[in-house]
């Protein structure tokens, strides 16, 4: 009786407790919060204005082993006792603050501590009571072991600090709507994963059901089975003990649901306008093949390195390079690029001894379509000495085919029987941009800054990659184009941007005294000028010598994105993967959409029409407006509707249809190349492997070429004529004559220079005019035996022109054309 009492006494005096519980690790840790608990206080009695626990209770773990401790209190008057317990020790009085937040001193390694707070008026009114409950059985505990190891925002955490109770991100762990499909979204928290944890949806353990969302499994999905689940537990694999639950709604007659796999739909047809330079643009991965089909529908959303993408990828250093004017060069220009490559391990010799002397290395556009520009490059190689190690060296001459621009390109080289390597290089103009001032009184905060720059001439594309601003104290900004700055064209003139009054415009200068700003372009040296702010609010100078401005080294750089317009549109079928799409979408609803997920999905909700779904069937489609409108029905009957059982129902009806050329959305939102057919298999399906191979023995060679000529026409375009011996593809004159028509009628591109050009019947344009040659043309005499070209931006004079033509089933035919 005597202890109900002095319970009672002590709540009396208007106390609130919250009890929560930590364990400290005495390594650098990010600041996370370690735990939040409490129980809802049940109010006794009230007379006056009331006392509530302290809300938003917050404990961060330091890298000095304390703790950060903060909350909010209901009243501003109300004083919050801090009390510790160590261990099964007893709770001790640490602190008693008015205010919100209260730092402890050093604790000790692999100790649980329990963390409680008090809150009470500081007049200590006994008029109410609240009496608060603190079950032992919900206090929750942390397993610290004393192994390092690194997270991932470069901090480092012992192993197995594991919240109990808190594997998932309850705001991201949610059910999300897409319209055509429902699912129970799952983010992870921590080390914790969909391979580390068990997951039970009312009951049901749904784990193998599961599927990726983000690359590395910390988000991931499971379709709705029949109705709204209503609950969900998640469990840790290793430690049973650790479990989380999450209430997914308010449905008291949710169905238990059946563990079924690939229950959604595998594709969506859809139809959209495309410029004809977007359509007939051709697309590389790294290794130089064309890109079909997304190869992964996942995302990096945490945009960390992906391990086994990058095993094994080659290290590679190239400096900048300098573009000398040369008369006697025969593009008037000269210099060298290196490329230097780490030759320390075997598998690094392995790799750079197998480059062949000759023809081993391309030179690439650097965008992301990655076009070769040069497939013949002259080079030299050889191993030399780079401070006290072994490089190998590769030396290319600047000047040779499509390479005299100061500019970034890639270099792709090959390796006999190893992964090729795209290395980026950058080629800038010998001589270095001059900046000078252009303004006429003192430079004062708030105005804007006007510069002129000279020797800076470049074409249709905006060189520069990235201007910063160092102000007098010594802080570094990033100015942004438009926002910040604006250079004119090839006027040369530079404007910085202060004007508040601008729409979205903002003060880069406020401070008197001395700023630099430095700019960084595609091709050119970096801009470096100081200049001084006669009028501005006062700092304290200083020099700090951590600060620094980024070299070229460090500029980010994009390459350029996928685009064009002009030259007329065509509406083409665009096939999305279901999954790369619904994938995307959850990222976007959940708040961790990285850009290409972004772009995916506001391709598909504002730039296309929905024509027809497939499932894994790829030979049956079905009307996308009446799978809508059905899984819609269901819904609002209190059901759930999975693709899978809609092409059951009775009332279904699919069709035989499939498109007769598409293009397909990649994982990066561009698309991939034109093909007439999908779903052959997985994600690099037998066609995709088909046409992005070469070396495929199973293909028919080609014709042999045998002459090529130039033909001039009044009021025709200068055109190229291909002649071919056909027989190496039969024997016979007849049979070979239809086989060179069968080849002819097969293409379906060319490639000059490193550059496709698209097909319009038999005729190849760089520009898409209308004025086109049958097989039959009385240009050719009438025979099947000739290729058109046009002279007009393909075939280029003065120079060796280097030719691929692609013809589907035979292997890749190629030869120069000389003029």
């Amino acid at each position: 009786m005597k202890r109900r009492l002095s319970k009672l006494n002590l709540f009396q005096q208007g106390t609130v407790i919250i009890a929560l519980t930590a364990v400290i690790a005495t390594s650098s840790v990010a600041s996370q919060p370690i735990c939040v608990f409490a129980k809802k206080a049940v109010k006794e009695s009230v007379k006056k204005e009331t006392v509530k626990p302290p809300t938003n209770v917050k404990i961060i773990k330091t890298s000095d082993s304390r703790l950060n401790i903060s909350w909010k209190t209901y009243l501003k008057k109300e004083k919050v006792d801090v009390e510790i317990q160590e261990n099964d020790g007893k709770y001790k009085l640490v602190k008693s603050t008015d205010k919100n937040k209260y730092r402890t001193k050093k604790l000790k390694l692999k100790n649980k501590y329990n963390v409680r707070l008090k809150a009470r008026n500081k007049d200590k009114s006994s008029e109410y009571v609240y009496f608060y409950d603190i079950f032992k059985e919900d206090t929750e505990s942390v397993v610290v072991d004393s192994q390092e190891k690194k997270v991932e925002n470069g901090d480092t955490q012992k192993d197995g600090a594991t919240q109990k109770g808190q594997l998932v991100d309850e705001q991201r762990t949610k059910i999300v709507n897409l319209g055509f499909c429902q699912y129970v979204v799952i983010t992870f928290k921590g080390d914790n994963n969909m391979t580390n944890t068990r997951v039970s949806i009312d009951g049901v353990d749904v784990t193998e059901a599961l599927t990726k969302v983000s690359d590395d499994g910390k988000v991931a999905k499971w379709e709705l089975y029949k109705s709204q689940p209503a609950k969900m537990e998640i469990c840790s694999k290793q430690n049973s003990n650790e479990k989380q639950k999450i209430v997914l709604s308010n449905n008291k007659s949710a169905i238990k649901p059946e563990v079924v796999k690939n229950t959604a739909p595998k594709y969506i047809l859809t139809h959209g306008r495309l410029s004809y330079a977007d359509y007939y643009l051709s697309n590389y991965d790294s290794q130089g093949k064309l890109r079909y089909t997304p190869k992964k529908t996942t995302f990096n959303v945490m945009n960390k390195e992906n391990k086994e993408e990058n095993k094994g990828k080659i290290k590679a250093y190239s400096p900048v390079a300098e573009a000398v004017p040369d008369k006697n060069a025969v593009n008037k220009v000269s210099g060298t690029v290196e490329i230097m490559f780490n030759y320390s391990t075997a598998e690094e010799k392995d790799w750079f001894d197998k480059i062949q002397k000759e023809n081993a290395l391309e030179l690439v556009n650097f965008d992301q379509q990655k076009y070769v520009l040069n497939n013949h490059l002259k080079y030299e190689k050889s191993t030399t000495k780079h401070g006290k190690s072994t490089v190998g060296l590769l030396k290319i001459p600047f000047g040779q085919d499509n390479f005299t621009q100061n500019k970034r390109y890639y270099i792709r080289v090959k390796s006999n029987g190893n992964k090729s390597a795209l290395v980026p290089i950058k080629v800038v103009q010998k001589e270095t941009p001059q900046i000078k001032l252009k303004e006429s009184g003192e430079l004062v905060s708030g105005s804007n800054i006007h510069f002129q720059i000279s020797n800076m001439v470049h074409g249709l594309n905006e060189p520069i990659e990235k201007v910063t601003l160092v102000n007098p104290k010594g802080e570094e900004k990033v100015l942004e184009h438009i926002t910040d700055y604006f250079m004119y064209g090839n006027t040369g003139l530079f404007v910085l941007y202060n004007d508040v009054s601008r729409d979205g415009g903002r003060n880069n200068i406020p401070y008197a005294g001395v700023y630099t700003l430095k700019i960084v372009s595609d091709g050119f040296k970096d801009i470096v000028k100081k200049f001084e702010v006669q009028k501005g609010q006062n700092v304290n100078y200083y020099t700090d010598s951590k600060v620094r401005v980024d070299n070229v080294s460090s500029a980010t750089v994009a390459p350029g994105g996928q685009g064009g317009s002009g030259g007329g549109n065509i509406s083409a079928n665009i096939l999305f993967d279901a999954d790369l799409l619904s994938n995307a979408m959850i990222l976007e609803k959940i708040g961790l959409a990285n850009d290409d997920a972004k772009n995916i999905s506001n391709r598909f909700s504002t730039e296309v029409s929905c024509d027809y779904v497939y499932g894994s069937d790829i030979n049956t489609a079905y009307e996308w407006t009446d799978y809508y409108d059905a899984v819609s029905e269901s819904k609002l009957d209190g059901k759930y509707l999975r693709f899978s059982d809609y092409v059951k129902l009775k009332t279904t009806k699919g069709i035989k249809y499939r498109p007769s050329s598409l293009k397909e959305v990649l994982e990066d939102n561009l698309l991939g190349e034109i093909k007439d057919s999908f779903g052959d298999g997985n994600k690099d399906d037998k066609n995709d492997k088909e046409n992005n191979s070469n070396e495929d023995n199973s293909k028919k060679e080609p014709p042999k070429v045998v002459t090529t000529s130039r033909q001039e026409q009044l009021l025709s375009p200068v055109m190229y004529m291909v002649s071919f011996d056909a027989k190496n593809l039969s024997p016979d004159s007849t049979q070979s004559a239809q086989k060179l028509h069968d080849y002819l009628n097969s293409i379906e591109k060319v490639e000059v220079n490193g550059v496709e050009y698209s097909r319009s019947t038999t005729y190849f344009s760089s520009d898409a005019i209308n004025q086109y040659r049958t097989l039959n043309d009385p240009y050719t005499g009438g025979k099947d035996k000739t290729l058109a070209l046009l002279e007009q931006g393909a075939i280029k004079e003065d120079q060796k022109n280097h030719v691929k033509v692609y013809a589907k089933g035979y292997k890749v035919l190629e030869f120069d054309i000389n003029v």
